[in-house]
């Protein structure tokens, strides 16, 4: 099974986006997205939801992937 970070990877690279023009979109910095897709820091359930709509997947494909235990 993919990490949430690879699945962010994947997604975003098979729509040619950079990690730089995502973290535009998405009102977070490039560092922070890229710490999301290296596995050593995770978004926020509200950038989640933008990473969905932005990569055209569910909230809860991204989910299937996040490993973290539900608060």
């Amino acid at each position: 099974m993919k990490t949430l970070g690879e699945k962010i990877k994947e997604l975003r690279e098979e729509k040619d986006i950079s990690v730089r023009e995502l973290a535009r979109q998405l009102q977070v910095s490039a560092a922070f997205l890229s710490d999301v897709e290296l596995g050593r820091r995770h978004p926020s359930d509200e950038v989640m939801r933008r990473l969905a709509d932005r990569l055209d997947t569910t909230l809860e494909d991204l989910q299937k992937c996040d490993a973290r235990p539900p608060v």
